[in-house]
């Protein structure tokens, strides 16, 4: 974020998120002033295949970081 306030002069600062929770909370920070106002945050709409692994590697990064999770 601290690069997208410091570009000079775009058109427009976007931040393009995957994750509709991710989105959510984001919205949020900015709502309660924790995000500079002039950032957009937006939801990316991945095809189905790409969805389905992002799920999956999402789901493998949680059991690596797990106590008792794969090593």
């Amino acid at each position: 974020m601290l690069f997208l306030v410091m570009a000079k002069e775009p058109q427009r600062r976007i931040i393009v998120l995957t994750e509709p929770d991710m989105l959510e909370v984001c919205s949020k920070e900015k709502a309660g002033g924790r995000v500079p106002q002039q950032i957009e945050f937006v939801l990316a709409e991945l095809p189905e295949d790409l969805r389905e692994k992002l799920i999956q590697a999402r789901k493998n990064a949680s059991r690596e970081v797990s106590p008792g999770g794969e090593e």
